[in-house]
């Protein structure tokens, strides 16, 4: 009876610390891509994939994100930076928390062109071309660290800075 005790306690605040509320305002601020894992908790630099139907690796190369008050980021990586918007969205019902990231792409953009004759951007209400928005699937998250859904079975994960 003591160990069933003990097990439902550790049971317990584990399931709490793993649903521990996320909001926006907890979001805001800055995060540092660290690492890409796969499901065994095992770092990766490099994972297969396939390009134009050739097997090949990818050198793994996340962006790191800084989340504003008012709705905007910024993200940046070695080789690229840019910006946009960013909206939270909590689904209670599913453990489906997303960050929906819409790039801001400016007309002095060398693709900029491109990108709108193929209706890749579209112009919005407050006078800027962003992209259609993508959804970060967060899988988990704590004071300090925030774990992002990649292609299966990996997750990147980020350090609040």
């Amino acid at each position: 009876m003591k160990y069933l005790l003990l097990y439902l306690s550790i049971l317990t605040s584990s399931l709490a610390y793993s649903q521990q509320e996320i909001s926006k305002e907890v979001l805001m601020g800055s995060w540092k891509f660290i690492q890409l894992q796969d499901e065994n908790g095992v770092k990766h630099t490099e994972i297969p994939m396939y390009f134009q139907g050739e097997k090949t690796v990818e050198i793994i190369n996340r962006d790191d994100y800084i989340f504003f008050e008012n709705g905007d980021y910024k993200c940046s990586n070695k080789y690229s930076s840019g910006g946009g918007k960013w909206i939270y969205n909590k689904n209670k019902n599913k453990n489906n928390n997303t960050i929906d990231l819409t790039l801001r792409i400016l007309s002095d953009n060398p693709s900029f062109q491109s990108l709108l004759n193929y209706n890749v951007v579209s112009k919005a209400q407050d006078g800027y071309y962003y992209q259609k928005p993508i959804s970060l699937r967060i899988e988990s998250y704590s004071d300090n660290q925030l774990i992002i859904a990649d292609s299966y079975p990996y997750v990147l994960v980020y350090k609040r800075l």
